[in-house]
């Protein structure tokens, strides 16, 4: 049928370009005549067989090019088997490439804000406080009697977050660790892996509204200090010292361990493995590198 229709235009163009078409007087009235009949009758025909080419999906056919310019489909080429698996493939390995190094930097970010948003929920909780109660230094930790907070460590811890820092903190539970069946005695880890875990390293803890988990531990005596063991998405792991977990001082001052110090110090401390305070000092490299972690942070 292709055939046919080719040979009906051909026709057709040749008695266009003849000397009677172009020419006056009866013989290019008759050739006008001619046309006029079957010019429908042709572009109907070739405008059919154009659809169908164009419908059969085999746009290398041998289908006329001018029979694919009628219904729009000339100059367009399927891809073949073998183009797509290429394309898919190159496309696998940029995106095994680029993928994990976006999501490391996803993570990061999160655990930046986590810990950055803690931060100043403490720092505003000792603020706070602090219009009641008088400056932090001023707060009585180890003149508590014993009627109060009883001979322990963990009943002297208790009872100062409970006064001076629990109240100003949206805290939704709350649980001293005095056996291993409380909510907060979950372990935890260094950077290089060595366990640790919360049972004698916590005396007293906080749930926050937001996920954030405040674990509390004073050294009483010759420091008298409180140290927080800030866990910024719960009991979900990694649980890592400088990943998911970090150290601050909250009593007699509201600081990351190790904050103030050089940056050359606190990454030296944090890169280092083995003892498990070196991690301690992860948290304060962080906002001494503009809240941001880069690249030569132990991160894993």
């Amino acid at each position: 049928m292709v055939h046919n229709e080719s040979k009906r235009r051909l026709n057709y163009e040749k008695r266009s370009d003849s000397k009677d078409f172009r020419g006056g007087g009866q013989s290019s009235l008759s050739s006008l005549t001619a046309i006029d009949t079957e010019m429908p009758v042709y572009l109907a025909a070739k405008t059919s067989i154009a659809k169908d080419c164009c419908a059969s999906g085999n746009l290398n056919s041998s289908c006329p090019e001018f029979f694919l310019q009628l219904c729009g489909c000339a100059g367009k080429k399927a891809f073949t088997l073998a183009e797509v698996l290429i394309t898919l493939g190159i496309i696998g390995v940029v995106a095994a490439m680029t993928l994990p190094g976006l999501v490391q930097n996803y993570q990061k970010k999160v655990k930046v804000t986590r810990l950055e948003a803690a931060y100043s929920q403490i720092r505003q909780a000792v603020r706070m406080s602090e219009v009641k109660n008088g400056e932090i230094r001023e707060w009585h930790l180890t003149q508590m009697s014993e009627e109060d907070a009883g001979s322990t460590g963990v009943n002297k811890t208790k009872k100062f977050v409970q006064e001076y820092i629990e109240p100003y903190l949206k805290a939704v539970h709350k649980d001293e660790l005095i056996s291993s069946g409380t909510p907060y005695n979950y372990s935890y880890y260094t950077l290089d892996g060595a366990l640790v875990n919360s049972n004698g390293h916590t005396h007293y803890s906080i749930a926050l509204n937001n996920g954030v988990y405040l674990h509390f531990n004073a050294n009483y005596g010759t420091s008298d200090r409180i140290t927080l063991r800030i866990d910024i998405n719960g009991r979900q792991k990694p649980n890592i010292i400088g990943i998911d977990t970090f150290y601050m001082y909250i009593y007699p001052n509201v600081q990351l361990v190790g904050e103030g110090e050089e940056r050359d110090t606190l990454l030296e401390r944090c890169k280092t493995p083995g003892a498990e305070i070196n991690g301690y000092f992860c948290g304060a490299l962080i906002p001494a590198d503009g809240w941001e972690i880069k690249d030569e942070y132990p991160w894993k």
